[in-house]
């Protein structure tokens, strides 16, 4: 009977799997310049009470700096007691190291989801596929029992913003044999101060001339100032080059 009882205690300790605890990163995707307060979950089957890692950081990714000049990193107040802080430094190699802990020993709360977040500001100028890891880190139960975790990172798509500049005609309907002043709108997010574009018009519809004899075309004078000149002259293949222009 002993020796029965000696060999089903080797079983389950043989057989009995180690807790699972896991530091996750999603991927996102963000314009160049945005910042972005990108959350850290732990996902932790043992009672945890502080952790340590080192966060690597690629080319056009940094860090925040809060009110007070530091790195700006912060625990979710959901999971944490009101005795944690979290600090962190840069070291030698680029990386930054991150600790998390109580002054008073105490643990984490509840076993899954957000538990820090890192502020970080991007390059305007830097676009494509960035990656941000986490590396060397340690967990650490309220009786100092250190608790390896696997490294992780995360893929942060950077793009470039594109303006958006349109120019928008409407459709319209109209008796053969009458005239129309035909509206061209233009909707820009960019500063301009000029555009030229050609005009291509089908058979049965012309430009009327003005006094001038030239093309009627004119300026919407609540969107051009008193600088600005519109002129247009016809193409080698029937088009209308349009250009507007301030002196």
């Amino acid at each position: 009977m002993k020796i029965l009882s000696f060999i089903a205690s080797m079983l389950l300790a043989v057989f009995t799997p180690a807790a699972t605890n896991q530091m996750s990163i999603p991927n996102h995707t963000i314009l160049s310049g945005d910042t972005l307060l990108l959350p850290v979950s732990l996902n932790n089957e043992s009672k945890i009470s502080a952790f340590q890692c080192d966060l690597f950081l690629p080319t056009g990714i940094t860090l925040a700096l809060n009110e007070e000049e530091d790195l700006d990193v912060s625990l979710n107040p959901a999971r944490v007691t009101s005795s944690h802080s979290i600090t962190a430094r840069t070291q030698s190699d680029g990386s930054i190291r991150l600790a998390a802990y109580s002054t008073q020993s105490k643990l984490f709360k509840g076993n899954e989801g957000e538990l820090f977040y890192l502020n970080l500001i991007t390059d305007a100028e830097v676009e494509g596929e960035m990656t941000i890891a986490l590396k060397n880190i340690i967990c650490s139960t309220a009786a100092a029992e250190e608790i390896p975790v696997e490294d992780t990172e995360a893929l942060i798509t950077m793009a470039k913003y594109i303006p958006k500049n349109d120019f928008i005609l409407a459709d319209t309907a109209l008796l053969g044999g009458t005239s129309i002043l035909f509206p061209v709108v233009m909707n820009n997010e960019s500063e301009l101060s000029a555009f030229q574009c050609d005009l291509y018009l089908p058979e049965g519809i012309t430009l009327e001339l003005n006094e001038d004899e030239d093309f009627d075309i004119t300026l919407n004078h609540e969107r051009a100032t008193s600088s600005h000149t519109v002129s247009a002259r016809v193409q080698e293949d029937g088009s209308i080059r349009v250009a507007a222009y301030s002196s």
